[in-house]
């Protein structure tokens, strides 16, 4: 049965909230799991590709030939260091990682198994199997976003030879930029299949790319996630003008900027997950784990 617009609609922006306020326990699981990203985040700054990037909207032909024939090497020789490598990896990883627990807290909600210590409960149906295909789901889709982008790096380089002009880095920016809603859905998506019990690892990951190959999918994505991205930057820039303006302590800092994305974050995990009910109620594997894709 076809549900209306409207309802979809309702379901994915209006049902998260009352979601939240029957599931307080929710905000204290983003809380904790925002302080850890926060953790992370300042680890990771230890670390940095030291590579100067160019203003675009200084771009000219020399300036695109520098970036299309010399940035490769740059970006090569970076990736030498292995021990750069391997802690971006690794913090990478322990990031997304990190974020099956919710996706797991929101899959037991709506299969209405819950019940009491629902976070606690949460984390223990994870087990091992999840992890595992995640990992392998993350591994498959870092490396076909390396293909698109070196296919369009390429092409570009290509086209510069053919016709030397500035507008080329332009065009590869905006062609990449305008993918990356898909991008982010694609990481969001995997984490969400990775704890759904139904379906083979294979057929997962083949509904993992039906984020780009399949356009019932395709366009709902990029718009939700797109709204995400734009959401996610006005909220940091005006949180970080209040905090820094307003505030003279880091930790307080820090913990006032947790506070703060808090219900935001775990807004938008839920209707990311109401989304994602949405997109794939067709496909058995999703539609045998969760009884609401009946409804919705």
């Amino acid at each position: 049965m076809n549900v209306p617009i409207q309802e979809r609609l309702k379901f994915i922006t209006l049902q998260p909230l009352a979601d939240l306020l029957n599931s307080k326990s929710f905000l204290l699981l983003i809380f904790f799991l925002c302080g850890a990203d926060r953790l992370i985040k300042l680890i990771k700054g230890t670390y940095h590709l030291n590579l100067k990037m160019p203003p675009f909207w200084r771009v000219d032909p020399e300036l695109s030939a520098r970036m299309l024939f010399k940035f490769p090497g740059m970006v090569w020789k970076q990736m030498g260091s292995e021990d750069l490598m391997l802690a971006v990896a690794g913090l990478f990883l322990l990031k997304k990682l990190l974020w099956l627990w919710p996706a797991s807290d929101l899959r037991r909600r709506h299969r209405n198994v819950r019940g009491r210590f629902a976070i606690f409960g949460s984390l223990a149906a994870i087990g091992w199997k999840a992890p595992a295909w995640y990992f392998l789901a993350l591994l498959a889709w870092c490396a076909a976003i390396a293909g698109w982008c070196a296919i369009c790096f390429y092409i570009c380089r290509l086209g510069w030879q053919r016709h030397p002009g500035g507008g080329w880095v332009w065009g590869l920016g905006i062609v990449l930029g305008v993918t990356l809603p898909w991008i982010w859905a694609g990481f969001s998506f995997a984490g969400k299949l990775a704890v759904n019990a139904a379906g083979s690892p294979l057929e997962k990951l083949g509904l993992l790319f039906k984020t780009v190959s399949a356009w019932p999918v395709a366009w709902r994505a990029w718009l939700f996630y797109l709204a995400w991205m734009g959401l996610e930057l006005l909220f940091i820039s005006l949180t970080t003008t209040l905090i820094l303006s307003k505030i003279t302590p880091g930790n307080v800092r820090v913990l006032l900027a947790i506070v703060l994305a808090t219900p935001f974050y775990a807004y938008l995990e839920t209707a990311a997950f109401k989304l994602f009910l949405v997109v794939f109620k067709d496909y058995p594997a999703i539609r045998q784990d969760y009884e609401i894709c009946g409804r919705h």
